[in-house]
């Protein structure tokens, strides 16, 4: 027999009430953060009543939550479902997905998610669900044995604790079998939810895309990214090769419009896009453009969070046995921000998405996975990838500007919890984290990318510009363990340059890449990419989209 605890977290307007004067306990923060969240695979399914045809069902969602479709005589509310290990409790927490149908913008910044919570016990088929008992938190109240800032609304009591505060009170009072109500029994059914697979607009077509990380783009050609198809502009700026002849390209940020418009107003922003550029015999540069509802009141990035909590940015790409990897840096909104602070995001974890052998499919049918690394990496701490023999290195930030490296054997790419690796003092790699003695490369910016090039037998890491420095700069190295160069400096952006024709003091530079399939072998020529923006980027369609040059690696490398 298996069996588990959980507390489950519902949220106003959960089992067909909202909870306005009914005498619950609610709570109005989360329990966990996205680096907490845990798999549960034997939740999925439907699950119902004996009686009242109330059911509950448990899908797949994002890369490490459920989709929670609840159902009562005749009406459907949709949650979001993540789980937490505390204590000897696991806990679900819930969160509502709100439909907009029909509704102003005025009315839905008015909701506010509240939790309530149940205790669940999980045997076999059934599961037995409690609510919190809200006399018991009367009684502590009163006589000031639960000391939990709180509020009341009518009769429902509101706890205003931090994510932090609930988890130590869990810890302390979870096991009081006071402090849950008479179960209700929940049966499951045998017939399982069907999960369908989201795809892309079929406007959108194109050849197979197979990727070839060791091909070079023949005859060398400037990929550019012009405004057409509705694509009107983004920035990150990763590639990897398709052929001799075709690249992948991923942005984040975008904005996009109608087909056929050419400035920014009334466009809006996705979270990702992709593209494919194709070097053509003239030696001019093609390119196609793909996002998910392309021309449509609705437009969607290519990855999709499944969730409003979190979008996604793309931070790098690789591939590993015909699969095409993309971490992606989770970005939720920073609390409390002022409203004239241009940074008002923050990373709150990462996942990483795999497209199941892009050789065999079009974009438009990509099968698209996604998998929790907020666990194992901080996203504060992401620096850049590197992939070399059977192993995905990350360069991470250390304390005091120090760069650390890590390492994760391709095999376990989708699940490195317990499996990463560090490089140590004494030139080891070891997987005991987190680690006491981890190998400092170097004092600095961690990068933005790193590449090999086999020619000048060095790896190469493009660090910057930043938003109060207009320079790019290099490292070069052996290996990726080192010993790493000093920084060189090889082009200042002129956008950041007074000056300079292109100067604006609104701008800011940033994200610095090597593209390694577009090195000139002959002129020993680099393409770099990088990204301006500034706050009147929705009206000036002169910035938010890559700035491509060429830089000679052999002459920086000449330099003493």
């Amino acid at each position: 027999m298996w069996e588990v605890l959980l507390v489950l977290f519902s949220l106003v307007g959960m089992l067909g009430n909202t909870a306005t004067g009914a005498e619950e306990v609610h709570s109005l923060h989360p329990l966990l953060l996205e680096k907490d969240a845990l798999l549960v695979p034997q939740i999925m399914g439907t699950w119902q009543t004996d009686f009242s045809g109330l059911t509950l069902t448990f899908s797949p969602a994002g890369d490490n939550f459920y989709r929670l479709v609840y159902v009562e005589l005749n009406a459907q509310s949709t949650f979001e479902a993540t789980f937490i290990q505390i204590g000897h409790n696991l806990i679900l927490d819930l969160v509502p997905v709100f439909s907009d149908t029909n509704e102003t913008p005025f009315v839905t910044d008015h909701r506010i998610a509240s939790h309530s919570f149940y205790l669940v016990r999980l045997a076999n088929d059934t599961i037995f669900v409690s609510g919190f008992n809200y006399r018991w938190f009367h009684a502590g109240i009163k006589n000031k044995s639960i000391s939990l800032p709180f509020s009341w609304y009518n009769k429902m009591l509101l706890l205003t604790a931090t994510t932090s505060e609930l988890q130590e009170f869990l810890l302390v009072h979870g096991n009081d079998q006071a402090l849950f109500g008479d179960p209700l029994l929940i049966y499951r059914q045998k017939t399982e939810p069907m999960i369908t697979k989201p795809s892309i607009n079929d406007e959108h077509q194109t050849e197979v895309f197979a990727i070839d990380t060791s091909a070079a783009i023949k005859p060398i050609c400037l990929p550019s990214f012009p405004y057409i198809d509705g694509w009107l502009g983004g920035d990150g700026d990763i590639s990897l090769p398709i052929d001799s002849s075709q690249s992948l390209w991923i942005f984040g940020d975008t904005f996009v419009g109608e087909k056929n418009q050419k400035v920014r107003a009334g466009a809006k922003m996705v979270s990702n896009t992709i593209a494919i550029t194709t070097c053509q015999s003239d030696r001019q540069s093609a390119i196609e453009y793909f996002w998910r509802n392309p021309y449509t009141n609705n437009p969607e990035p290519f990855f999709k969070s499944f969730t409003n909590r979190y979008k996604y940015w793309p931070c790098a790409a690789f591939m590993v046995r015909k699969n095409l990897y993309v971490p992606l840096l989770k970005i939720g909104p920073s609390l409390g921000a002022s409203p004239d602070d241009i940074f008002n995001f923050k990373g709150v974890g990462m996942s990483l998405a795999k497209v199941s052998d892009p050789n065999s499919t079009t974009p438009d049918q990509c099968d698209i996975q996604l998998f929790p690394w907020s666990h194992f990496l901080d996203p504060d701490a992401w620096g850049c990838t590197a992939v070399d023999g059977d192993y995905l290195y990350l360069f991470t930030k250390g304390k005091n500007q120090t760069v650390l490296l890590l390492r994760i054997p391709f095999e376990y790419v989708e699940s490195p919890e317990n499996r990463t690796e560090y490089y140590g003092i004494d030139g080891e790699w070891k997987t005991a984290l987190p680690p006491e003695d981890m190998k400092v490369l170097f004092n600095g910016d961690a990068g933005n990318s790193v590449s090999y090039y086999r020619d000048l037998k060095q790896w190469m890491m493009v660090c910057g510009p930043g938003f109060l420095t207009n320079k790019i700069r290099v490292r070069t190295a052996p290996a990726l363990v080192g010993p790493w160069s000093e920084e060189k400096l090889i082009y200042e952006c002129p956008e950041q340059t007074p000056g300079s024709k292109t100067y604006d003091p609104d701008n800011f530079c940033y994200m610095g890449r090597d593209h390694s399939e577009f090195y000139n072998r002959e002129t020993g020529e680099l393409l770099i990419t990088y990204d301006c923006n500034g706050r009147k980027a929705a009206e000036r369609m002169d910035i938010y989209s890559a700035r491509v040059i060429k830089v000679s690696i052999k002459e920086l490398l000449d330099k003493k």
